[in-house]
């Protein structure tokens, strides 16, 4: 945000480039206790159900248009109920916790609006808002341990409690 300002205070007239690489929702996942307790079992009915309920919110908001239905289910990724119960809270943790962390980024993302209307710039901006990480992120996997680290994003998680 300084940085916008200081070329807006430079060069009142010319465009600029920003991106903003947040780090968001990409390994190792971390967020704040505050966010974390925030979607303290938000999750514990499990991927199969968010899956649906993600879908029906897309379609009230319109996102997706109301006859999209949902993917086939990956071959290689285990019902809910065929988890264990540990496997189950492990999961749930790592949803919250993706949460938490997306919740941050977007705040930050609206704290950089905010600055920008501030300045007079946001009718001339356009946005590309892209968060993810090739879809959703794999730490946990389906045996607890992180599968693009290979070290500790479950003991990192689970330690922030």
């Amino acid at each position: 945000m300084d940085w916008v300002r200081t070329q807006r205070t430079l060069t009142p007239g010319r465009p600029f480039f920003t991106y903003l690489a947040l780090g968001a929702a990409h390994a190792p996942l971390h967020a704040g206790p505050e966010r974390q307790e925030k979607y303290r079992g938000r999750f514990d009915h499990g991927w199969d159900r968010q899956r649906e309920v993600t879908l029906e919110r897309q379609k009230e908001l319109g996102v997706v248009p109301p006859e999209t239905e949902l993917a086939p289910w990956a071959e290689d990724v285990p019902h809910w109920d065929e988890l264990t119960g540990n496997q189950r809270r492990l999961s749930a943790r790592f949803m919250e916790t993706f949460a938490g962390f997306t919740e941050h980024a977007d705040v930050q993302v609206g704290r950089f609006v905010d600055a920008l209307e501030e300045l007079g710039g946001l009718d001339d901006t356009l946005f590309l808002y892209i968060l993810g990480d090739n879809g959703a992120s794999g730490e946990g996997a389906s045996k607890g341990r992180s599968s693009s680290t290979g070290w500790g994003t479950a003991w990192w998680t689970t330690r922030t409690r």
